[in-house]
């Protein structure tokens, strides 16, 4: 989890109200402490870290949306917080120059807020960073897995289209007589494919972003639950129709798994 710092802010404001008995607005300092975007700036960074660490887990398209929302929050936080440590060293100018003997409490708690705003910037920059770094960690991680499933997948489609295309090419050569290629082939096709899907879920859960398998796990169970345990059941229509299921899990496999 990492820091917010906006309600830390409001404490710190109340502790400046508090420490210099200074709460009514005079001068312009004062009048830019009631009314700053600072607060408005702090708000939207704890936003974002909240992004960042709800989306962690969430994909790396997720979690570089966070990162760049926090990037743009930080820099809307350090261009606000920057113009008010402006009135900031001037305040802390003039009253070095009113009290030169002393470091008065008004002093200390201007340089109270100023170590404040300086904190949280650098927090924020800790925590984008961190993420960034995890996040680039993560991706080589996800990239090795992702290898490991793509020529999985690749061979299981390649092994599954020719299982078909052979059991296809003998259905048009012998019609009924083609049962030996066909019981052969078509279990063989499903078996391949099916196990790339073990890869495929290792690599969903080290966070690689890929599609559920559970649809086409699904389909070639069932085409191998429906083929025939003996020849004489089935001729060579219905076996051309389960190798074309086959050729069809294939090619859904194929477009979305992009392989």
């Amino acid at each position: 989890m990492h820091d917010k710092w906006l309600e830390d802010w409001k404490k710190t404001k109340k502790e400046f109200e508090s420490l210099t008995g200074k709460k009514k607005p005079s001068g312009k300092f004062l009048k830019l402490f009631h009314s700053s975007g600072v607060e408005s700036a702090l708000k939207t960074c704890d936003n974002c870290i909240e992004g960042l660490d709800k989306n962690w887990d969430k994909g790396d398209q997720k979690r570089l949306k966070s990162q760049q929302d926090m990037r743009k929050a930080i820099d809307n936080y350090k261009k606000a917080a920057k113009k008010y440590d402006g009135e900031l060293d001037d305040a802390i100018v003039g009253e070095s120059l009113a009290n030169p003997d002393q470091k008065t409490v008004y002093y200390r708690g201007l340089k109270m807020l100023r170590a404040k705003l300086e904190q949280y910037g650098a927090s924020y920059e800790e925590s984008l960073a961190f993420d960034q770094a995890k996040l680039a960690k993560d991706e080589q991680f996800s990239d090795k897995h992702w290898k490991i499933a793509e020529q999985k997948l690749k061979a299981g489609v390649a092994k599954a289209t020719a299982a078909a295309k052979t059991a296809a090419t003998a259905i048009a050569k012998n019609g009924d007589n083609a049962w030996p290629e066909f019981i052969t082939q078509i279990p063989l096709g499903i078996r391949e494919l099916s196990w790339a899907f073990g890869d495929v879920k290792t690599a969903r859960q080290n966070g690689v972003d890929l599609p559920d398998p559970a649809k086409f796990e699904k389909a070639l169970d069932n085409l191998q639950k429906a083929l025939p345990n003996r020849p004489g059941v089935i001729g060579a229509v219905d076996m051309a129709g389960y190798t074309k299921n086959l050729a069809q899990v294939v090619k859904e496999v194929k477009a979305a798994y992009k392989v």
